[in-house]
């Protein structure tokens, strides 16, 4: 109990869920410069919205994977609207992938690998 309630309160000030959504975006691609225009791309996009902090583009924890190379960014939403809206902007992120870029959404992640 003692370790749910200070897990809890960790994530309440540092806004993880449960108290905000985080919606992460990892682009891949042969070149780095590449994945980190994609991922930069989005977080422009997203930057625009309401309640919504895009932080990134970083390296991903396991930066360079089979000679691709691997940024993330990620969208904390601190609403249900914010997440709705945040959604509805990356709905067509993944379909811009192309043969060398590839872009993938993970809803409150589990793993930052």
């Amino acid at each position: 109990d003692a370790f749910v309630q200070q897990e809890l309160a960790f994530r309440r000030a540092t806004d993880y869920p449960p108290y905000a959504r985080i919606i992460r975006v990892l682009c891949e691609a042969p070149k780095e410069f590449e994945a980190r225009q994609a991922a930069t791309a989005v977080r422009d996009e997203l930057q625009g919205l309401q309640d919504v902090e895009a932080l990134g583009p970083a390296p991903a924890i396991l930066a360079r994977v089979r000679d691709r190379y691997r940024v993330h960014i990620l969208a904390k939403c601190f609403t249900q609207e914010a997440f709705d809206q945040a959604m509805d902007l990356l709905a067509s992120v993944e379909d811009r992938s192309t043969r060398s870029l590839r872009v993938l959404l993970d809803v409150d992640p589990l793993s930052m690998m």
